[in-house]
């Protein structure tokens, strides 16, 4: 929305995360699936937690923390926990997305739950079960188990206030949100500063949005992005991809051979990620995180408070 500070929930997808990152949460959200937030480690590493050093399978990145869910089902956070947002509840959880300040998942029994800021009502979940969910800067949505569409939180721009109809995925942004229809085609709604409400024709299978910007991934794997482009965020290279995370000022994605790929603001090297495959991609304020293909997890980018930047956290 115009301010850079009230960001984005990236709903983070790739292979073997689904739409949150399940094998891999990028900031994209595909078939209905959403990123998955991880409990925090007492210390703020991901990778000690009592007895629960199972390898990540999902990834979930916000603005200055993210959190991945382990294959035990339990999750993890690092980074920011100034409001509580890296403070996982101790329960099972499905699939997680990373706002601003606050993080949402949804359990087991597909019930949603938020933590930490609740600002403006952004971690006051409804009742009712859920197929996938984001946490955007102030406002959070989820994808009912009907397919239909509930916001809470803030809505200064009608950013919780979204249209009828059914849709198998959503990604929040500051102060918009978009969705993908359960036919492949995209809508948003709430604040349009830079183009965001603009999604182009076509369909699409999984998408995510940044702080102003969002990108999509074709039915023939390419990349489609709106809104904001200052720094070349919403200017992907050419290629085919898995998955999208779209962050502050950058996106990355996971090409359709495994291998990340990041474009846009490049300071701190959040464009340059490590070399190899991985299985799912998420990006944050100034940072991204991806799961490697033995199930570790690595970040690079800005060092933030409490984790360590381009260095592994979780051991196979």
């Amino acid at each position: 929305m115009g301010s850079t500070n009230r960001f984005f929930g990236v709903v983070v997808l790739a292979l073997g995360f689904g739409a949150t990152a399940l094998g891999g949460c990028s900031g994209a959200v595909c078939e209905g699936s959403s990123c998955a937030s991880a409990a925090a480690g007492d210390d703020g590493d991901p990778g000690v937690e009592g007895d629960r050093a199972a390898p990540t399978r999902s990834l979930a990145a916000g603005y200055y923390h993210a959190c991945g869910i382990k294959s035990d089902g339990y999750a993890t956070c690092w980074g920011s926990n100034d409001q509580g947002q890296s403070e996982v509840p101790f329960t099972k959880l499905k699939s997680l997305a990373a706002g601003y300040s606050h993080t949402c998942g949804i359990r087991s029994d597909d019930t949603a739950i938020c933590w930490g800021s609740n600002l403006s009502g952004e971690a006051t979940a409804p009742a009712g079960t859920f197929k996938a969910i984001t946490a955007g800067g102030y406002h959070s949505c989820g994808i009912r188990t009907d397919e239909t569409v509930i916001c809470w939180g803030d809505d200064a721009h009608g950013e919780s206030a979204p249209p009828g109809g059914k849709f198998k995925a959503i990604s929040a942004g500051s102060g918009f949100t978009c969705g993908l229809h359960a036919d492949g085609a995209a809508t948003c709604w709430g604040y349009d500063g830079h183009g965001e409400l603009v999604p182009p024709q076509g369909r699409f299978t999984a998408l995510s949005t940044g702080v102003s910007h969002t990108c999509a991934v074709t039915t023939n794997s390419t990349l489609e992005c709106w809104g904001w482009d200052h720094d070349g965020q919403s200017t992907p290279p050419v290629g085919t991809y898995e998955t999208v995370a779209a962050g502050w000022a950058h996106t990355c994605a996971m090409r359709t051979n495994g291998a990340p790929s990041c474009w846009g603001l490049a300071d701190d090297g959040r464009t340059a990620p490590p070399s190899g495959k991985v299985r799912a991609i998420a990006s944050g304020g100034s940072f991204s995180c991806a799961i490697k293909a033995d199930g570790t997890v690595t970040c690079w980018g800005a060092a933030i408070s409490g984790w360590p930047t381009s260095t592994t956290f979780i051991g196979p």
